[in-house]
């Protein structure tokens, strides 16, 4: 099979995963009556669920494996270069939003950052989330555009395009949230691709990229509420 026909075949199966699936279980009902019974359990980690299953699904029969999607020790110089650089990122982005847009975060009942932090939200969204998506774009998705240890750089298609992809889950924010606000959420999970991409290749392993997504989410959580 040429490498052409194999991405093609490969990316037919993760859309699958990442779309169909989590689309069709999720209209099928099947997790109603545990959404039901448990009150923290929602849409959103039902959904997560769903992508979970699917993505260890595929690494399984993979014939590459988890190694292949990033699961191993990187380096931790290279994690805390990572961590700083998201955090400084993510802070700077926040500060220039509130110096260009100054009613984002007094919007106080539609931002989440400012609407108050939940245990639920430490572990669904900063711990839970942050893994998933990680595991699918940059552990699935990453090593099916790219070769293990080959070279990439920053703005890479092969780094561009999970980033992207990234972004683009974020839109369905739009039912429920000011299209200002899911605007900016969607440049700045861009940035976060292109950030955990870049460092998830660097170093052969997903844990750099995981610990950018998560203190991402932290930053872009906690900084608006501290200025609100």
């Amino acid at each position: 099979m040429s490498n052409l026909k194999r991405i093609g075949v490969e990316l037919s199966v993760w859309f699958l995963a990442c779309f169909i699936m989590p689309m069709a279980v999720m209209s099928s009902g099947i997790i109603k009556p545990v959404m039901e019974k448990l009150s923290w359990y929602g849409p959103a980690e039902a959904t997560q669920t769903v992508l979970l299953l699917c993505a260890l699904i595929i690494t399984l029969v993979w014939k590459k494996g988890f190694a292949a999607a990033g699961f191993r020790f990187g380096s931790g110089r290279l994690v805390l270069i990572a961590c700083g650089v998201a955090i400084a990122v993510a802070v700077s982005s926040n500060l220039l939003e509130e110096l260009l847009f100054p009613l984002h975060t007094a919007m106080e009942g539609d931002h989440p950052a400012v609407s108050g932090i939940l245990l639920k939200d430490v572990l669904s969204i900063w711990i839970g989330a942050s893994f998933i998506e990680e595991f699918l774009l940059r552990g699935v998705l990453m090593r099916i555009l790219i070769d293990e240890g080959k070279p990439m750089k920053f703005f890479a298609w092969q780094n561009i395009i999970p980033a992207v992809q990234f972004g683009i889950i974020h839109l369905p924010l739009l039912s429920f949230m000011p299209a200002r606000i899911v605007a900016s959420i969607v440049f700045n999970a861009v940035l976060l691709g292109l950030i955990a991409g870049y460092y998830r290749q660097k170093s052969n392993s997903l844990l750099p990229a995981y610990c950018v997504h998560m203190s991402f989410n932290v930053v872009m959580m906690l900084l608006p509420r501290l200025m609100a």
